[in-house]
């Protein structure tokens, strides 16, 4: 029988050489208040700086995040650090300098009656947009406007993995691309995808 207490999901952003720029995650992870977000920090040391900031916005906050050191040097293996420790039944990986919207995420996840094991796309909920934006036009604008985003910019951080899917699948420990070679990993498992947009 599932735990009632694992989160729906985890969130595993690895940080590098950011010290003074880290103002995107503190304002989502400050701002989370839900405990079906499991947040995973890993700090792939490049500086002490980067790491003081980090444990700074930690000690602020009311519910602390898991927080990881490694020195790996590459951003494939500091996320397959936070993929051993996590518990979620979903999985994504945002970089520190996201924007995330959690809200719209978990809500997504929550009311989701699809059966898939991937999901790509824009995670802007229909409720937060404007009386006037939610009109038919409007909103398949909207729609066809994110398609064309999701398509120009397909980054890891647009796809939530089931953590099933992602079993034993890891990130290449290179420095560039590592996100490209996961994604194609896991795309030639055949995953059932569901596209939101």
């Amino acid at each position: 029988m599932k735990d009632s207490r694992t989160p729906l999901i985890s969130a595993i952003v690895p940080i590098s050489g950011m010290v003074g720029r880290l103002q995107n995650l503190k304002s989502w992870v400050g701002a989370l208040n839900d405990e079906k977000v499991e947040v995973i920090l890993i700090h792939d040391i490049k500086d002490n700086e980067t790491g003081d900031e980090i444990v700074d916005l930690i000690m602020g906050l009311s519910r602390k995040p898991i927080f990881l050191e490694c020195t790996s040097g590459n951003p494939g293996e500091t996320r397959n650090l936070g993929l051993q420790v996590a518990t979620g039944d979903w999985i994504v990986f945002w970089d520190c300098d996201d924007l995330p919207n959690v809200t719209a995420t978990v809500k997504y996840l929550e009311n989701s009656t699809r059966i898939s094991d991937l999901i790509i796309g824009e995670f802007t909920w229909v409720s937060e947009l404007s009386g006037e934006q939610r009109g038919s036009e409007n909103l398949a604008n909207h729609k066809i406007n994110a398609l064309i985003a999701v398509a120009l910019n397909p980054g890891i951080w647009r796809m939530i993995f089931k953590r099933s899917l992602i079993g034993n699948t890891l990130f290449s420990p290179s420095r560039m691309a590592e996100d490209q070679v996961f994604i194609a990993s896991i795309l030639s498992k055949n995953p059932k995808i569901d596209f939101r947009i």
